[in-house]
């Protein structure tokens, strides 16, 4: 067996790879990282330290760079089947949900979406889901190509849609003056902060977004019967539904479903 120097690593494992008659010792050296494989791969050396691999009695392996070189490419192509054998595709439909989500948690906490365009824009990220769920069952948990087309154009449209409603000119109040308009803020935030962690569902944020907006509808309402003030029965009758609000995205945000 020969002896490679300090430094380098011994390898038997790999003999298979290359050639079954190969009968001896590789001695490895500093690691190479193949992006496409997502691997490191260490150089073969065949130095002073390292006695030569014999092939079939007494050709000499690896004698020069190039068939260290052809050492590292025959490695690469046996490992590369194997490699996409184990690992699945990236997942391209469920990064797009969550920068989705991401995109309509920040127009939330920065007031660009309001609690009504929230909560339409969640009822159809709900709605692609549940399609979503639909396809992956009908394929044993899989998504063929044609399904992955299908949401791809959904998420386009609704992608524009986040878009257009953001620039849209309608904002929500972010920095309100009245005790009314500062905890419909606070509802506002905390809301997004879930949509953002993923402890609410796009589901679960319509329909806590369109109890904001029916909130927000009845006082507008009820300021545009009484000179643009509320009267004190208003803003206990607002009061107590932001409480019922309150407790409502609590409970969403602490009952184990996650998007």
């Amino acid at each position: 067996m020969g002896h490679c120097p300090p430094g380098q690593i011994l390898s038997r494992d790999l003999r298979h790879l290359i050639k079954p008659t190969l009968d001896a010792t590789i001695c490895l050296g500093p690691a190479t990282f193949f992006p496409t494989l997502g691997l490191e791969i260490q150089a073969a050396q065949n130095d002073e330290g390292c006695k030569p691999t014999k092939i079939d009695g007494g050709k000499l392996f690896m004698q020069s760079v190039l068939k260290k070189g052809f050492f590292i490419a025959a490695l690469a192509t046996l490992a590369a089947p194997a490699f996409s054998q184990s690992t699945t595709p990236a997942p391209v439909v469920e990064q797009r949900k969550e920068n989705q989500q991401d995109r309509i948690a920040n127009g939330v906490q920065s007031g660009q979406l309001t609690a009504g365009e929230t909560a339409n824009l969640e009822k159809k990220e709900s709605a692609l889901n549940k399609e979503e769920n639909r396809m992956e069952k009908r394929d044993d948990g899989n998504l063929t190509t044609a399904d992955k087309t299908r949401l791809t154009r959904q998420q386009n449209r609704l992608s524009r849609n986040i878009y257009r409603d953001k620039h849209n000119g309608r904002v929500q109040n972010t920095n309100p003056k009245t005790e009314v308009g500062k905890r419909a803020e606070n509802q506002q935030d905390r809301i997004a902060q879930g949509i953002k962690s993923g402890q609410l569902t796009p589901s679960e944020t319509a329909h806590l977004e369109g109890r904001e907006a029916a909130i927000n509808k009845e006082v507008k309402s009820d300021r545009a019967a009484n000179g643009g003030t509320l009267t004190p029965a208003e803003r206990r009758q607002v009061n107590r539904q932001q409480n019922r609000t309150s407790n409502a995205i609590y409970r969403k945000k602490h009952n184990a479903r996650t998007q």
